[in-house]
């Protein structure tokens, strides 16, 4: 948790940035399909490129994990994934959504959750647009720790008494 004295230092700048509603589920964001929101995501990036006089961005995902899931068809090419946002396929994840639209858009993205981004359509995709995609959980501390630990105290049978921790950032990776 930072200080309230480093926060104050920031004040100033920090209350210049105005944040905007995230697809994180179908109904966050007040549009009525996939490519509604998309097109809502693109218009406010476009904006913050005019406002801020900027050449280039970086999309980084810092969103809360998404529910696990699997490859499947509407993932496997560019097309099928298309189709999959003009049907508004709910196998089609939010951050998935947000990488296709990186790529759309010649933006770099980085995903720093264990969601799955890196699926063949949006690879073959970042490959035909030139964009690089990376990550695929950048997590490090306790997340790490617990995902790597856990599986092997299970698969070895050692009981654990206890495991306490304390998520100071306050979103929901403990409760999915």
């Amino acid at each position: 948790v930072v200080q309230r004295h480093l926060l104050d230092q920031v004040k100033n700048e920090l209350s210049q940035f105005k944040p905007w509603p995230a697809i994180v589920s179908s109904d966050t964001a007040k549009a009525t399909s996939a490519r509604e929101e998309l097109k809502q995501i693109q218009q406010n990036i476009l904006k913050l490129k005019e406002d801020h006089r900027l050449e280039n961005l970086v999309m980084v995902n810092l969103s809360s994990t998404e529910k696990y899931s699997d490859v499947e068809s509407v993932h496997k090419t560019i097309e099928s994934f298309e189709a999959g946002l003009d049907q508004n396929d709910n196998r089609i994840s939010p951050s998935m959504r947000y990488v296709y639209l990186a790529c759309k858009m010649g933006i770099p993205y980085v995903n720093f959750t264990p969601s799955l981004t890196k699926v063949p359509a949006l690879e073959l995709l970042a490959e035909k647009c030139g964009v690089p995609i990376a990550g695929e959980d950048g997590k490090t501390g306790q997340t790490l720790l617990k995902t790597a630990l856990a599986p092997v105290f299970a698969i070895r049978q050692l009981r654990v008494d206890g495991w306490f921790s304390t998520n100071i950032l306050g979103n929901n990776d403990g409760l999915i």
